[in-house]
């Protein structure tokens, strides 16, 4: 079986978590990276596709403009089987795309709406769908064409990430870390969520200190930033936005615990991360999460927006290394288990085979 990977605009290589485990069982892929240039991308890519073998399946990530015009082209010259990778909700992540955009990049919005509609058409048309997790197949089912075959395929860690060794406290302070991506108007809310929790716990134990490191980047940043500084926060807790950081390891590994809050994901990428460090983590009860995690087990979760119940657990976690190491051991534990790389590549290659049929 032979597979081509169109990378398109996808910067942050999410084919990847396709691609690798693939080629953990032996199946032959490709990879083509598109140019800045639409047009010559589209010749080049396609004088390529047609000069070699013939392929399988083409994969492409993501509801772009561009994967649309791929699917025109494959489905004129070629017979091979197409098929689309989402990690989120793409209706539901551009409207939030939208929001954020407002009238500050009228040029954006515009892009935004188009890839709603491109990615309406792809669900719609193309052979194959692989989604991140059984919510967000429960989400785009009805909007799948009557032939398109659907599989949930979770995203697997590319990097190593090195386990706490000890659950003690690390420094004076207890370091609470959360890494989001701050393009969408829902993160950035989540992180105004927590803020307030933490600061509710230290006002109501004043012997708590505690240091929030906001790692991550995007269009809500600075308008975070200026409403976080209009919050008075009391004199034990010490509030770092870092920003977009290439290197995040350094965080999670100075992290005591982490926490996060959103409305939007489908699987979050940093919740692997997370654990892979051994951290224990506090989540909103929303969407996927109550179904990747165990509550009490591998996380501990809160009611979305309760800004009370999330303060609770803050205090609670930071009083209690027996409840950090069993929380964090466990995850580690579940993460070690199921993040296989040849038996993510086992199920894939028979997702292609049934396509291929």
């Amino acid at each position: 079986m032979r597979v081509f990977f169109l990378a398109s605009t996808d910067k942050r290589q999410r084919y990847r978590f396709v691609m690798e485990p693939l080629k953990s069982v032996g199946i032959d892929v490709s990879l083509y990276q598109e140019d800045a240039n639409p047009f010559t991308s589209f010749m080049s890519g396609l004088k390529y596709i047609l000069s070699t073998s013939q392929f399988d399946a083409f994969v492409m990530t993501g509801g772009d403009l561009r994967n649309v015009v791929w699917l025109i082209l494959l489905r004129i010259f070629t017979k091979s089987r197409i098929v689309v990778r989402f990690g989120g909700d793409p209706i539901a992540v551009r409207r939030s795309a939208q929001r954020s955009f407002g009238k500050i990049n009228l040029l954006a919005n515009i892009r935004s709406k188009a890839g709603a509609l491109s990615s309406t058409i792809l669900l719609k048309y193309v052979d194959g769908v692989i989604v991140v997790s059984d919510h967000l197949a429960d989400t785009l089912r009805p909007m799948l064409g009557h032939k398109t075959h659907l599989t949930v395929a979770p995203p697997v860690l590319l990097n190593r990430c090195k386990p706490k060794s000890n659950y003690r406290q690390q420094s004076e302070s207890f370091n609470i870390l959360t890494v989001t991506n701050l393009n969408y108007y829902e993160k950035a809310e989540g992180v105004t969520i927590l803020v307030q929790a933490i600061k509710n716990a230290c006002l109501n134990h004043p012997g708590l200190m505690v240091r929030l490191n906001v790692v991550g980047g995007g269009l809500q940043f600075n308008h975070l930033k200026t409403k976080l500084a209009s919050i008075e926060l009391p004199d034990n807790f010490f509030l770092s936005l870092h920003g977009q950081q290439k290197k995040v390891s350094e965080y999670y590994e100075s992290a005591d615990i982490f926490a996060y809050h959103s409305t939007l994901d489908s699987y979050p990428l940093v919740l692997l991360e997370a654990v892979a460090h051994g951290l224990p983590m506090i989540l909103n009860s929303w969407g996927p999460l109550p179904k990747i995690y165990d509550e009490g087990n591998n996380a501990l979760f809160y009611e979305t927006g309760n800004v009370s119940g999330l303060e609770d657990l803050i205090v609670r976690l930071a009083g209690s290394e027996n409840l950090r190491e069993k929380l964090g051991k466990s995850a580690l534990l579940s993460f070690q288990k199921n993040q296989s790389m040849k038996s993510r590549g086992i199920k894939l290659q028979s997702f292609f085979q049934e396509l291929t049929l």
